[in-house]
């Protein structure tokens, strides 16, 4: 199995990494996040992390929508990374 530096829960991003939800921790997930189209084999980036990580902002889905989470409910989303040479290079958030 080929080893990323990257690391497997949504908490755990760096700002600019992108990543896909490949499920979540426990079955008790909010109702809130699948309303949003937060699911599995969505493409996500890590925005920013406020003082101590707590929240998070993230983007996520083709509308690129922007979402606050707290450290607890990141810690809960599993991800798989985007290889950086596969990540979209027009995207708004992208510093250049």
């Amino acid at each position: 199995m080929e080893q990323h530096d990257f690391p497997a829960i949504l908490s755990e991003l760096k700002k600019g990494q992108k990543a896909i939800i490949s499920g979540f921790s426990n079955a008790e997930m909010p109702a809130r996040f699948f309303e949003m189209g937060i699911l599995p084999g969505v493409e996500l980036e890590m925005l920013f992390k406020a003082a101590f990580c707590d929240p998070l902002c993230i983007s996520y889905g083709k509308a690129r929508c922007c979402l606050a989470l707290r450290k607890a409910e990141a810690q809960r989303v599993l991800i798989v990374p985007v290889p950086k040479n596969e990540c979209d290079k027009s995207c708004p958030y992208r510093e250049s």
